[in-house]
């Protein structure tokens, strides 16, 4: 610390300023500083004891516990491939491994003693290994470990190559429970000294962890978050159904996603061929049509008496009014229990929507539950998960239910959400209305795997046409603002993507992104105007591709009436036939949009033929007439002389191949010779 602060100084004194501070006064405060330091370390003694002596106060009950986890076969086997403390060369020790036992040394806290405990087995003699640690300081540990009595051969059945040191210097990040036991000396590793104080937790805290229904409370905060991440169980899974596997099946970790998390990634698994996919984690249940999938949810755990009383607080003083009881996917193992409890308390109406699982793996899972337009204002949400996109997907999917509550099994939280609902939807309805103002609107493919995703593409690109708007499909991945950002003669981006995914928060985007079914909204006629508050919401495209099909089709049938009728009229007399459209957003009349409706009406089906040299086009339309159009509109002048970038320009006369060069070679978080740099 002092070197510092005085190279600090002298660069001051090179200076011909004055310095900020002179070294008699920072002599003074390190000295201070030091004296602090003392009473730091002090604490940290005195802490150190006083969990030390509690140590040795519970020395009668672990006693106590290591006798009835004697009665329990192998108990300690699970907690430690529970804890990650076996390894591949541990495999044929485990099933042998009885009891454990850590012992505190009543008159030094700095030391302590392992104690092992093993049936007969055929590699030693020894009915107990121990190992005595003793901490140095906060980084350094000494271990000694008493010698292990050899059976003929045993040694060489498990430590296979090399000794001990020779494999712990190669295999750093796998210590491997025999290495580390094996081990004697000062050890300053991370890897040795992170597993001694994981063996230590786990005896101290974790007798009872390998019996509970899921995670601790770190994996809870990660779902909170929607960051937990399976990945790190990944090769412990594909080990396991190798071999449970008879035929020599190939199996493929799928680490990332092509675009949400939720869905079932059927284009990253053709990439490899693949005939079978198995979804680990959350899933949105978006139906599939190309590969069969088999999802793993995992059981996380819920206090379901407390979620009982929770829901007995909300409807205990009318238990005949109808409530749907559902849950995210991580919870919907225990919903059935839940059910039965509250059920046996009165409750009649109860419905639970728990996730129907069909036969065969083409099909997808779905929800099981009734609610009619009509029974909708009379019933109430009771929805068990925490904030995430499912949650805001079902709150919105059930805007016109009486009430939602949902419980958030990690928080032990009940939520009334109508605020919230209110809220979002008013948000929704104003970029809805921002949508109908639009002239240039841009179909953003936000799935590949999603079933009927290219028949809802082609349905929204005939009802933007039908309504004299213009539209463009871009498929640019997992949107962002920058990416969008580079479309600015977009007005508005419709996402076609799941349920979970289509719901962005369009905060700092420069456009609205609205979901196909507001499109749909957005296009209507008149007696379809949506209402938030009395109107259902739909998030599964699914259901609506073949209304908007049939829309765009009526409307296009419509236009063509037009066409005939208008057979005759000037252009002028057509467009005051035309009623002008009131816009919410900037409260004035607007024109119509014409984009792509013939001067009579009818929609024009352009085919591009050769352009001329002046920089027009020509093309014909389905009445078979030869038209002229001038590269003049909005978009083709933003690409043509405001965009910076126009693409790679490619002179064949001039220029030359280059020669092939050595790329980097390594992985992404350290390539080779990149210290150098």
């Amino acid at each position: 610390m002092a070197p510092a602060k005085k190279a600090k100084v002298e660069e001051h004194e090179e200076t011909d300023a004055a310095p900020l501070i002179d070294e008699e006064t920072i002599k003074v405060l390190l000295d201070i500083e030091e004296k602090m330091e003392k009473f730091d370390d002090e604490r940290k003694n005195e802490l150190q004891k006083l969990e030390h002596s509690y140590e040795v106060k519970k020395k009668d009950l672990y006693k106590e516990r290591f006798d009835v986890l004697e009665k329990v076969p192998g108990h300690w086997s699970r907690c430690f491939e529970a804890m990650g403390l076996w390894s591949d060369s541990d495999e044929e020790l485990k099933e042998y491994f009885t009891n454990y036992m850590y012992v505190v040394d009543e008159k030094d806290y700095h030391k302590a003693v392992f104690h092992f405990y093993f049936k007969e087995n055929p590699f030693f003699t020894d009915k107990v290994l121990t190992k005595e640690i003793t901490h140095a300081d906060d980084n350094n540990m000494n271990y000694s470990s008493t010698s292990i009595k050899w059976k003929s051969g045993g040694k060489a059945k498990l430590i296979k190559t090399g000794d001990s040191k020779k494999r712990r210097a190669e295999d750093m990040f796998d210590i491997g429970f025999l290495n580390w036991l094996t081990f004697e000396g000062e050890s300053t590793e991370y890897e040795h000294n992170d597993f001694t104080m994981r063996l230590v937790s786990l005896f101290q805290n974790g007798a009872t962890e390998v019996y509970e229904d899921d995670s601790d409370d770190e994996d809870h905060e990660g779902c909170e978050d929607e960051e937990y991440e399976y990945l790190s169980e990944s090769t412990l899974v594909v080990k396991q159904l190798q071999s449970l596997t008879a035929k020599q099946a190939s199996f493929y970790v799928l680490a990332d996603t092509t675009y949400g998390s939720c869905c079932v990634d059927e284009v990253a698994a053709e990439h490899v061929n693949a005939d079978f996919i198995v979804h680990y984690g959350r899933a949105c249940l978006s139906p599939t049509v190309r590969v069969p999938k088999q999802y793993v949810f995992g059981n996380q755990k819920v206090d379901e008496e407390h979620c009982c009383d929770s829901f007995t607080s909300v409807f205990g003083d009318d238990k005949d009014q109808p409530v749907v009881l559902m849950a995210d996917v991580l919870f919907d193992y225990v919903l059935e229990n839940i059910a039965n409890k509250l059920r046996s308390e009165g409750f009649s109406k109860l419905q639970v929507a728990n996730i129907h699982f069909p036969k065969t793996p083409t099909e997808t899972p779905s929800r099981n539950y009734k609610l009619s337009d009509e029974s909708r204002p009379e019933t109430s949400i009771f929805y068990i998960g925490y904030q995430s996109l499912a949650q805001s997907n079902m709150i919105l999917s059930h805007s016109t239910c009486k009430a939602f509550y949902s419980y958030n099994p990690f928080e032990r939280k009940l939520t009334h959400e109508s605020g919230s609902v209110n809220r979002t939807l008013m948000r929704r309805y104003f970029a809805l209305q921002k949508a109908k103002d639009s002239s240039i609107i841009a179909i953003v493919v936000g799935t590949l795997g999603v079933a009927t995703y290219k028949e809802l593409i082609v349905g929204l690109k005939s009802l933007i046409r039908a309504k004299g708007k213009k539209p463009y499909v871009l498929a640019v991945g997992k949107p962002n603002p920058a990416k969008l950002g580079n479309f600015m003669e977009v007005d508005c981006f419709v996402l076609v993507a799941c349920p979970e995914n289509s719901l962005l928060d369009t905060k700092e985007f420069m456009k609205p992104i609205i979901t196909p079914f507001e499109l749909h909204l957005a296009l209507s006629s008149k007696d379809e105007i949506w209402n938030p508050h009395t109107g259902n919401y739909i998030t599964e495209f699914g259901s609506i591709v073949d209304q908007i099909t049939a829309d765009a089709a009526k409307l296009t049938e419509e236009n063509t009436r037009k066409g005939s009728s208008n057979a005759g009229k000037t252009l002028d007399e057509m467009e005051s036939d035309e009623e002008p459209e009131f816009s919410l957003v900037t409260g004035q009349y607007r024109a119509k949009d014409k984009y792509g409706l013939h001067s009579s009406g009818g929609v024009v089906s352009r085919t591009v033929e050769t352009p001329n040299a002046d920089g027009t086009v020509m093309v014909r339309n389905n009445l078979k007439e030869l038209s002229t159009f001038v590269m003049g509109s909005a978009a083709a002048e933003y690409l043509n002389m405001n965009r910076s970038f126009k693409g790679l320009e490619i002179d064949p006369e001039n220029s030359e191949p280059s020669m092939v060069v050595q790329g980097r070679s390594g992985i992404a978080k350290g390539y080779e010779g990149e210290d150098e740099f």
